[in-house]
């Protein structure tokens, strides 16, 4: 009797389990998919224990037409930062393409979507010697429409720690419907 009560426990949480790897892995339509690029609204502000730099940013990659939560739906593969302060330069460590990550959506219908920026690099430059480098993952909040929000993060670097500022914003382009 102890045995089949235990038992039937171990068969009830594994079911449980099932379901809620169901309910997380659900589908996803991206539309238009393809090509993307996203742009700093303002500065893209890069924090760090040695300096805080603001820059504008161009992000270019790609985005999948579907995908499920938890998986890879694109990569940033190209891109750039500008108009850093006097001095200052910042180059996007892309030799290996940084994936998207899709975390989780809200609303039904989808009106946002919780995504994370995977093996995120980048080294800081003064007068055209490195100064410092960063990596980490980003996470980020899209919402229908285009518009980007960087949430908290945090990065390591061979001089300190650093992130990128919360609350940041980007505009995709084209911007992507998730359904």
């Amino acid at each position: 009797m102890r045995n089949s009560i235990k038992g039937l426990f171990v068969g009830l949480a594994a079911l449980m389990a099932m379901a809620f790897a169901v309910s997380t892995a659900s589908a996803v339509t991206v539309a238009p998919g393809g090509n993307i690029t996203a742009t700093s609204l303002g500065t893209l502000g890069l924090q760090s224990d040695i300096v805080t730099l603001n820059c504008n940013v161009t992000l270019n990659g790609s985005i999948a037409t579907s995908g499920t939560v938890g998986s890879r739906v694109g990569s940033i593969s190209g891109g750039s930062a500008t108009g850093c302060e006097s001095g200052f330069t910042v180059d996007l460590l892309l030799g290996t393409a940084w994936p998207l990550r899709l975390i989780s959506t809200a609303g039904s219908p989808i009106t946002s979507a919780l995504m994370n920026i995977e093996n995120v690099g980048f080294q800081v430059n003064f007068l055209g010697s490195p100064v410092c480098l960063f990596a980490g993952t980003v996470g980020f909040n899209y919402t229908e429409g285009g518009l980007i929000v960087v949430l908290a993060n945090t990065l390591t670097g061979d001089c300190g720690s650093g992130s990128l500022r919360t609350g940041s914003q980007f505009r995709l382009s084209p911007a992507q419907n998730i359904s």
